[in-house]
């Protein structure tokens, strides 16, 4: 009844006077008032009753550009009904038009009542007064008008939003409204948190500010800082603010294969498109997806594997791929147990600058190809230096149509040490 209460009447908010304050430092600066003054449609309850609390602020985009729904699907495609009562999804409804609020508001609810009732989603509206706040500021990036507000707009967002998940779970992580996620990402994530509980904060994708996670505690402070720089910083700048004042850089760790993928291009900031991918995505269960054939093949090489990695990882069904420190002359070995006619083989390899781990670049590796006939005589082995990446970046094709008894890739990049995953070989016999 409530909730169709909600899809066929107007949005209504309460305000009140007295805001609602989690300490007593924060009386003076809090977002939010009475938080359950917020709450448009759902259940909450600051008990710490979640493991895992997700925030996810959006706006209206237009009839053809929204994804919040998509993104609010593969969550919920991608967790398990026993994984899903340990989660609590937050949707902050941010535009400023009570319209186009009230056209969002209702949208979601329509399409995940059943979510809504069982208390997985929560509907949360932020106050409109907060936006009074918004003000064209000169600044050292050379925003113009629009992206300044923008920017000043996302930074209170956040603040309101860590303001207002605080003290609902064990951990709290930030995604945008234009992300899909994989297979098993909630295990994934309460894994890694827990191995490591010394961490104040956590990364699951290389992109800005998606899927950066944080333990309950560090939800208030954070808030804080995003209030206070709203007018000055983007939130990621903000971010290492923070990290800078907690003086601990062994408590902010970044997992290796991405749990979230950016999938939007009609940013939230008018006219702006935003192409962004993370290569180092964690693809669905199903990792490898070029096809081919599995010929029984052995994979060696000479890098220095991270984490838990194999070089087989790249050929089999695990999850992320082969995982390297890549220098020059390094190598990466497929040996044939069966020589065979192999029409093509395709490679799916993304690097980066080991001390730029956020900023992948694809075509800023060396590689020679090494194709064998025959392990036992060298005079069997084509040599093709600097062999070429396709036009995305990351894909290498060699068209052998001939007897493979090997192939091998080695790195002949000079000077710094490559981050590498190889994330697929595929292998496609006659």
């Amino acid at each position: 009844l409530l909730l169709l209460l909600f899809l066929f009447s107007p949005f209504t908010s309460q305000t009140s006077s007295t805001p609602y304050t989690a300490s007593r430092q924060r009386q003076s600066c809090s977002l939010v008032q009475k938080w359950y003054d917020h709450i448009l449609l759902g259940s909450f309850h600051k008990k710490k009753t979640q493991f895992l609390t997700i925030g996810i602020p959006t706006i209206w985009r237009g009839d053809n550009s929204n994804y919040v729904s998509k993104t609010i699907q593969s969550l919920i495609d991608h967790s398990t009904l026993e994984e899903q009562k340990h989660m609590k999804i937050i949707i902050l409804l941010t535009d400023k038009d009570d319209q186009m609020q009230n056209k969002m508001g209702k949208e979601i609810a329509s399409q995940f009542a059943r979510q809504i009732q069982t208390g997985l989603i929560v509907l949360v509206k932020a106050p409109p007064k907060m936006y009074d706040r918004l003000e064209f500021v000169s600044n050292d990036f050379k925003d113009d008008f629009n992206r300044t507000l923008w920017r000043q707009k996302q930074s209170l967002d956040f603040a309101f939003l860590f303001e207002f998940a605080s003290g609902s779970s064990e951990y709290y992580i930030q995604l945008e409204d234009d992300v899909i996620t994989t297979d098993g990402f909630f295990p994934a994530i309460k894994s890694f948190v827990l191995e490591n509980q010394h961490g104040l904060s956590f990364s699951f994708c290389s992109l800005g500010f998606i899927g950066k996670a944080f333990p309950d505690k560090e939800l208030l402070p954070l808030s804080s800082l995003f209030l206070h720089y709203f007018k000055d910083n983007p939130v990621d700048f903000t971010l290492e603010y923070h990290k800078a004042m907690r003086n601990c850089k062994e408590c902010h760790l970044s997992r290796k294969s991405s749990l979230f993928q950016h999938v939007g291009r009609t940013s939230s900031l008018k006219g702006k498109v935003q192409d962004a991918v993370d290569p180092f995505f964690e693809r669905e269960i199903d990792m490898k997806v070029l096809g081919g054939k599995k010929a029984r093949t052995v994979f060696v090489s000479s890098m220095q594997a991270k984490g838990k990695t194999i070089p087989g990882d790249a050929y089999e069904r695990a999850p992320g791929g082969y995982h390297a420190l890549a220098k020059q002359e390094d190598t990466f070995v497929a040996m044939l147990l069966a020589p065979c006619f192999v029409e093509k083989i395709m490679i799916d390899i993304v690097t980066n600058d080991v001390n730029d781990v956020h900023n992948p670049i694809l075509d800023k590796v060396e590689i020679d190809l090494i194709v064998c006939t025959s392990d036992q005589d060298p005079s069997f082995c084509t040599l093709l230096r600097n062999y070429p990446f396709l036009p995305d970046g990351k894909h290498i094709v060699v068209v052998t149509s001939r007897l493979l008894s090997s192939f091998s890739l080695r790195f002949t990049h000079e000077n710094d040490i490559r981050e590498v995953i190889i994330r697929e070989v595929a292998i496609f016999p006659v």
